[in-house]
């Protein structure tokens, strides 16, 4: 049995209800958690935290997409992430805009369109500006003036923004970063997404990244390809990663009604299909997104499971680094003991001897998984006179 970690990007916010969602609320909700640890709410940063890595390192973002895009680059070079913005008539950032193919009257940065409204910004030779750098990332500018996110510090990024900042929209240099390595991640594992930021935490931590046709990164994904796709490697690895990105997506471009919406269809479409795999399921989010500002939300995350709060590690309340619970499934005495206890629980509310269609879909497979057939659930219970000893009072 393997662990599927599905990370729902963006997906709480002011308005998010657990009762909306039927097959998630069917699950346990184990804990909130603190996935900034003080930092930005910034997926890359939130999802290694999910990961279990402690420290995060400093100038990572831009590298981190110039690895799941697959763009080379040298350990001198500075490595930016580049957002494109529409603006009002007021100069105000509104939502994301279509992101050219390349730029004109460039010289000292080399650009590469990625996809929708991002970029990736190469600065040759100068990985020593890092520090001194100053920017300010797109998820927190929902509505602020164009010219307060003028990039400091280095001379070619601010002379990089102001070419670029029109009446009718600018480009956001953010996410400073140099090459930097990582140490692998602690089991074999595997990674589900569409969104290059999470193909290049695969890379940096050394976990196999699974491409799957159709995943886009947005809410046209292919939500069912990418879930099969993550039960069928959790056969052969201990720890499988589903990112679903569909939803921060929605929230950037200010739609509340789509993001709800894609969230209905992960719903419908993934929590089922993972629960019928008899894996561990964690589902969690790295950050909220509020689809009226379009900016991150820094808030607890809940933490879905398909595992009994009682399985998780032991240290978790102390230690909330490791979030993901690295021991989840309990021993086979203890399953039983468990089924046991909820059989006899039911029986009490019920007044009478629990059916299958009195518990939940998950909790009536754990119970069988543990206990064996219904009826002999029911003997294990002692809610059911056993067959043998029926046999034998009938002689």
């Amino acid at each position: 049995m393997s662990k599927i970690l599905c990370i729902i990007d963006g997906m709480t916010d002011s308005g998010f209800r657990i009762a909306d969602y039927p097959n998630l609320s069917r699950m346990y909700l184990t804990k909130h958690i603190d996935t900034t640890k003080g930092q930005e709410p910034e997926s890359l940063g939130c999802i290694l935290r999910l990961l279990g890595v402690e420290k995060v390192p400093k100038y990572l973002r831009g590298y981190a997409e110039a690895l799941g895009y697959g763009i080379p680059v040298n350990t001198n070079d500075l490595i930016l992430r580049g957002s494109w913005f529409a603006l009002d008539e007021n100069g105000r950032i509104t939502v994301p805009a279509p992101a050219p193919e390349t730029l004109q009257g460039v010289d000292n940065c080399r650009y590469y369109h990625l996809e929708q409204y991002k970029s990736l910004l190469v600065f040759p030779g100068m990985a020593t500006f890092v520090s001194d750098l100053i920017t300010h990332p797109p998820y927190a500018c929902g509505g602020l003036p164009s010219e307060q996110l003028q990039p400091e510090g280095c001379i070619a990024v601010e002379e990089l923004f102001q070419s670029q900042r029109t009446k009718e929209r600018c480009l956001v240099p953010w996410g400073q970063s140099v090459s930097r390595s990582m140490p692998p991640f602690s089991q074999k594992a595997a990674v589900i997404c569409g969104t290059p930021v999470v193909k290049g935490i695969a890379r940096l931590l050394g976990m196999e990244y699974i491409p799957v046709p159709g995943a886009t990164g947005d809410v046209d994904t292919d939500l069912v390809a990418k879930t099969v796709a993550a039960i069928d490697a959790a056969k052969r690895c201990s720890f499988v990663l589903l990112h679903i990105n569909g939803a921060d997506e929605a929230a950037h471009r200010r739609c509340e009604f789509e993001k709800k919406s894609f969230l209905h269809k992960v719903d419908e479409l993934v929590i089922p299909l993972l629960l019928r795999s008899w894996h561990d399921v964690y589902v969690t989010g790295d950050h909220g997104t509020d689809p009226e500002s379009g900016t991150h939300i820094a808030e607890l995350q809940p933490i879905f499971s398909n595992v009994p709060a009682s399985a998780s590690i032991k240290k978790a309340d102390k230690d909330e680094s490791a979030n993901i619970p690295r021991q989840a499934s309990l021993k086979e005495d203890q399953w039983r003991i468990w089924a046991v206890q909820q059989l006899r629980k039911k029986a009490d509310e019920v007044g009478r001897v629990p059916t299958k269609a009195d518990f939940e879909p998950i909790e009536k497979i754990r119970i069988k998984s543990a206990l064996g057939p219904w009826p002999r659930a029911l003997e294990a219970a002692g809610l059911k006179e056993p067959k043998e000893k029926k046999t034998a009072n009938r002689r």
